[in-house]
């Protein structure tokens, strides 16, 4: 449905396919096998914007905003060629600096926080 439109459908859905995937994995490397999240797709244009809202403790919220804070080309390339554990934020790294989302934090009240993506994979971004 998202790529339906698209000049070549098959490269975006494979990108917008790539992109959830960083997202849904940096979920699951923060948040582990508990909690319920849900996740909407919306389109305006040529942005298309996933908003994954999720059960947040402190340290989930800080990891979220710490990441969101610095999602810069340097820290990119420190965690793709760290030895080690995967850094939990290289999927939205990977986002910001490869696709050129942007990307923040939104408190959704409680327990909660919206974890915004907006990317633009085909035609210019403003």
């Amino acid at each position: 449905m998202i790529s339906h439109d698209r000049g070549d459908s098959l490269r975006y859905g494979n990108l917008f396919s790539s992109a959830l995937n960083e997202l849904l994995e940096t979920v699951f490397r923060v948040h582990g096998p508990f909690g319920a999240f849900s996740c909407a797709v919306y389109r305006m244009q040529g942005c298309d914007r996933i908003e994954l809202t999720l059960p947040a403790d402190a340290q989930a919220r800080a990891f979220y905003k710490n990441t969101t804070n610095s999602l810069d080309a340097e820290r990119y390339q420190t965690a793709l060629f760290a030895p080690g554990a995967i850094e939990p934020a290289i999927g939205l790294l990977e986002l910001a600096i490869d696709y050129q989302a942007k990307i923040r934090v939104e408190d959704a009240g409680g327990d909660t926080l919206r974890l915004v993506t907006e990317l633009v994979l085909e035609g210019e971004r403003d």
